[in-house]
């Protein structure tokens, strides 16, 4: 039975996906699929190993998909045909990023990687072995297939710009070109379609004109005329997400997030004019397909794991295939409004009433710009089967509930969400029973950061503590991150002195405290996880600290037999009475 799909990827055709798959037994594979006028049909399943979040696939329209894995040090590409049959290619020490091929290249895709100031552009010829084509004045952003070329955003005298490379003769030039009305505009590449290039501008406004700054808008622009500027906004409220336009150029499809919920539209992009698809209740990944069988989209709601969702030409509502939600036995949520410490948050609830429920695990989720959804959740459903509630809360700096919501914790990381966790605490304790059991405080990378701040600082209203991969502060990761992570934290302020620090608090921390991270975690070192339970362990706390050998930032595993997930899970259950023997892996490392 599979529980999750993930690093879903389609063909620059929209005939063919590949995705990772996990099954119950925590069992990795890779998935071929053929998309179908008569729906999605998995064609191909092979065990694969590696971290799926450190995979890239890249799906050819014959059904050949490869699979690039990196830990460090290493980066591994494999050519997984559609008999099943595997053909390793040269790999390198990495990280590489692994793109489609232009279209008639002949070949297997397109690989970029840092060189100094830009990125080189190099070619996976047929026989695997990689050929330089080009080289890009910047760093990539975004990219994409473009026909015969390749689109891709590079910064270029600080501004975002989007630049097309001709394969054949290395020559890169700027998409907007000089003489085009939005030359120079800070344009993002959003999604590519045939020949075709979506997106994104900051516009400027006219002299005096309300709101000041910038207006977002879409433009399409094709490989033979000047762009062309979609008139107006997109006016849609949410945050909105281009995921697939149709290869002549003329439609595309947008997600909207509004809160836990996923929207889907179908806009014209000549007119403008966006029209509403009927979609379940659950979450649409951001990425898409699009062939002349219709658009295809990953899919997955509560009580259903992810699958394949179809649009066929025309039709006003999203099909899902396979099994309806719930038909498994899985667990559905509700949403509901609790109290914030600045007003009502919304949270997605799974299991039985809070108010009744034997044990209430309140989980936070990371980010921190990111939020909890209606996606299917297997370490929820696992928690909901071992009897306990799952509240997940999208307190104070999630994203999908306007800019005031999100932007509350620029520059006060671990403040006016700490504020929410607390008052959401105090939110359940009031409403169960006198002598009923504290909830247990859970959550993953900024969410155990978060986990570990509030029960610091009301040890009182937890009775434990669970954090996967938490960091000591922001100025204490900044210097070990990566880009990615140094721009996250520079743009959401962590470096200000209002931030938290938990190597000033940590020693408050009374209830018991389990700790996980991954050996080889790329985001957040492992070292901060060791410095913590090393200071628990030195004030005597009650304190177990789990060490995935091999393991990147993602450390639990959709299954029981994975032994950190049924150590968490157990403590979850009940903190207090665990056999700390039982909380030692094999191969972990503990103060």
């Amino acid at each position: 039975m599979i529980l999750s799909r993930s690093v879903v990827r389609f063909s620059t055709d929209g005939g063919r996906a590949a995705c990772r798959a996990t099954d119950h037994t925590g069992a990795q594979s890779l998935e071929l699929w053929q998309l179908t006028p008569d729906g999605p049909r998995r064609t191909t399943t092979v065990a694969a190993s590696g971290e799926a979040g450190q995979t890239q696939l890249v799906v050819l329209a014959d059904g050949r998909t490869l699979h690039c894995g990196y830990r460090p040090g290493e980066q591994t590409v494999t050519l997984v045909h559609p008999d099943g049959r595997s053909t390793p290619l040269d790999g390198d020490s990495g990280p590489l990023r692994f793109l489609p091929a232009p279209n008639g290249s002949g070949w297997l895709a397109t690989v970029l990687s840092p060189l100094g100031d830009g990125t080189l552009v190099s070619a996976v010829l047929a026989d695997g072995v990689r050929r330089e084509v080009g080289r890009l004045p910047g760093r990539a952003g975004g990219a994409g297939v473009s026909g015969a070329h390749l689109a891709v955003t590079v910064l270029m005298d600080g501004v975002p710009t989007v630049v097309r490379l001709d394969p054949a003769t290395g020559r890169c030039t700027p998409l907007l070109a000089a003489g085009d009305p939005l030359s120079g505009t800070p344009a993002h590449l959003l999604t590519t379609g045939g020949e075709h290039v979506l997106l994104g501008l900051s516009v400027a406004r006219p002299a005096g004109a309300a709101p000041a700054g910038p207006e977002h808008r879409l433009a399409v622009v094709s490989a033979t005329g000047p762009a062309r500027l979609m008139p107006g906004g997109t006016r849609l409220p949410g945050v909105t997400r281009p995921i697939a336009m149709d290869p002549g150029g003329r439609v595309a499809l947008l997600t909207v997030v509004r809160g836990v919920r996923s929207e889907l539209h179908r806009i014209d992009l000549s007119t403008g004019v966006a029209g509403t698809i009927s979609v379940p209740p659950g979450v649409l990944a951001p990425v898409g397909g699009c062939s002349p069988d219709g658009w295809w989209l990953p899919f997955s709601a509560p009580g259903q794991p992810c699958r394949f969702a179809w649009l066929p030409p025309g039709a006003a509502a999203l099909r899902t295939a396979g099994e309806p939600a719930g038909a498994a036995g899985w667990s559905g949520a509700r949403v509901e409004r609790l109290p914030g410490a600045a007003g009502p948050i919304e949270a997605v609830v799974y299991g039985p009433d809070w108010r009744g429920s034997p044990g209430v695990v309140l989980a936070l989720h990371g980010g921190p710009d990111a939020h909890w959804d209606l996606a299917f959740d297997p370490f929820f459903q696992l928690m909901v089967r071992a009897g306990l509630t799952v509240v997940a809360p999208n307190q104070r700096g999630s994203t999908g509930y306007g800019p005031a919501h999100a932007d509350a914790i620029n520059g006060a990381w671990g403040d006016p969400d700490v504020a929410d966790v607390l008052a959401l605490a105090h939110g359940l304790r009031a409403g169960r029973a006198p002598h009923a059991a504290r909830p247990v405080v859970y959550g993953t990378s900024y969410g155990a950061f978060l986990a570990l701040l509030a029960a610091a600082k009301e040890p009182q209203a937890w009775s434990g503590c669970a954090a996967i991969a938490p960091f000591r502060s922001a100025a204490a990761l900044y210097p070990e991150a990566g880009p990615a992570v140094r721009n996250l934290i520079d743009r959401l302020g962590g470096l200000s002195d209002r931030s938290a620090d938990l190597d000033a608090v940590i020693d408050r921390v009374t209830v018991p405290v389990l700790l996980a991270h991954g050996q080889f975690d790329e985001a957040i070192p492992v070292s901060h996880s060791r410095a913590l339970a090393g200071r628990l362990s030195a004030a005597g706390r009650s304190v177990r600290y789990l060490e995935a050998p091999g393991r990147g930032h993602s450390v639990l595993r959709a299954s029981l037999a994975d032994p950190v997930t049924a150590s968490l899970l157990a403590f979850l259950a009940d903190p207090v009475r665990q056999d700390p023997a039982a909380l030692e892996p094999a191969g972990s490392w503990a103060p």
